[in-house]
């Protein structure tokens, strides 16, 4: 799938996300895939730190690179989207570079339907 995320909802429970969904399908992902976007979720709209979603999900820059690639290839090439500069050859981002969710919606599932 590629494109923007006309149809992504994020269902959310107790502030942390339950499901992802796709013109209505539920899309099945890693669970290394359901926390990055937990992380992007809390912090939507605006945008989190690269080194920062590393060190939370406890992986490298490089992981995080390929991690983020795979969630745009299953979601969309807009739903998650990069901000800021490039690493540099010597491995120095200059200035803010971090990612940032852009869903159709994110709603609460009510206690009655988990």
């Amino acid at each position: 799938m590629s494109g923007p995320p006309e149809a992504l909802v994020l269902v959310l429970f107790q502030g942390r996300v339950l499901e992802v969904r796709c013109r209505g399908q539920v899309l099945p992902l890693s669970p290394l895939e359901m926390e990055l976007l937990d992380l992007l979720a809390r912090a939507a709209p605006g945008p989190v730190e690269r080194h920062e979603l590393a060190h939370e999900l406890g992986i490298t820059l490089h992981s995080l690179y390929s991690l983020v690639y795979r969630l745009r290839r299953r979601l969309g090439s807009e739903a998650v989207l990069q901000l800021g500069s490039a690493t540099t050859r010597g491995g120095r981002v200059h200035g803010f570079s971090g990612y940032r969710l852009a869903v159709t919606a994110l709603f609460e599932r009510p206690l009655s339907e988990r």
